[in-house]
């Protein structure tokens, strides 16, 4: 019975109270025996090169515990209706594609992930910071270059969990009820 309440938990907390939905279903399931620490980036490849995308993504095979590739997209547009529909945590994007570059992509999306550019051009760099990337990658990508990558969204990732517990005591009070009314049960 537990068990269905935590998932009908789970989908009325995730369509109803998105922002307090993560930590909450974490608590419940802390409080139950279950983990749900959040450790991989759900991830989307976007490069109009198929041999870009598999050498990333080979790169990006020794990292299983960091990333979970979701989706490729071969171009901007594709990318956009990725990103659109999956919601990744993290993209990995390719600046000059056809059909609409990384830039123009970013401008038209309503769902920003994390954003890590991989292109073969220096000149954007700036630009790329200015849009609140995480990285800045030059193909080809070497494997100790993408290892620094890592090192930052793990950082960026752990100042966000501490952040977020640091901001949310409203939410503590609403899990702790909660978690009362389950365990009542």
């Amino acid at each position: 019975l537990k068990e269905l309440i935590l998932i009908v938990l789970n989908i009325f907390l995730s369509s109803h109270f998105p922002r307090f939905a993560t930590s909450c279903v974490s608590k419940i399931n802390q409080r139950f025996g279950k983990s749900c620490e959040k450790s991989m980036f759900k991830t989307i490849l976007i490069d109009d090169e198929k041999l870009a995308i598999n050498r990333l993504e080979r790169l990006l095979g020794k990292y299983t515990d960091t990333f979970e590739i979701i989706g490729r997209a071969n171009n901007g547009a594709e990318g956009l209706s990725l990103v659109e529909t999956l919601r990744p945590d993290l993209i990995f994007l390719d600046i000059e594609m056809p059909v609409m570059t990384g830039f123009e992509m970013l401008s038209r999306l309503t769902f920003m992930p994390l954003v890590v550019f991989a292109t073969a051009f220096d000149e954007y760099a700036i630009k790329a910071f200015e849009e609140n990337s995480i990285d800045y990658l030059l193909k080809p990508i070497e494997y100790e270059r993408l290892d620094k990558t890592v090192q930052k969204l793990k950082l960026w990732q752990a100042n966000t969990k501490t952040k977020f517990e640091q901001t949310n005591n409203q939410e503590h009070l609403f899990n702790d009820n909660l978690l009362k009314m389950i365990e009542a049960m």
